[in-house]
């Protein structure tokens, strides 16, 4: 077992020595066997890895994939800034029919969601409530809903 271990761990041999005999160590030469990929061009020595070569690159990958996120956020913020839709004033629809107030948010820019109220007391396909209230500024096309009341 000793010699199984000894190729890979020269010391192991001290290590394993008894206390009382001299601890001796044969020299072994280990040998080394390079590959042309090890070997410089200019030199024929094998290349030196600088220590925080891993590092550097780490930090590289870490640097680039930061870019990259920034780089998605701002086109997001552009996209939403420079896309926005222009501001309109909500008109009061309240009080009107259902095809009145479906007219007069289209016409606005606006688009229309319309709920249905059942056993309201005001007439049927008449608008009972909006959201949001008249004269609120949003921009468009931004969802209005109106209450409509409608026979049971």
């Amino acid at each position: 077992m000793l010699e199984r271990w000894g190729l890979f761990f020269p010391e192991a041999e001290l290590l394993l020595t008894p206390m009382n005999k001299p601890m001796t160590v044969a020299a072994v030469p280990t040998p080394v066997v390079e590959s042309p990929a090890m070997t410089s061009a200019v030199s024929g020595d094998r290349p030196q890895r600088a220590t925080g070569s891993w590092l550097k690159r780490a930090l590289w990958r870490l640097t680039f994939i930061s870019l990259l996120v920034v780089a998605f956020i701002a086109g997001g913020v552009a996209t939403c800034y420079f896309t926005r839709g222009e501001r309109v004033v909500v008109p009061n629809v309240v009080g009107k029919t259902e095809r009145e107030a479906r007219e007069l948010l289209e016409k606005s820019g606006l688009r229309v969601v319309v709920i249905d109220v059942p056993n309201a007391p005001e007439p049927v396909g008449t608008v009972t409530r909006q959201n949001p209230r008249a004269g609120s500024i949003v921009r468009k096309p931004f969802p209005v809903k109106i209450n409509v009341s409608r026979a049971q």
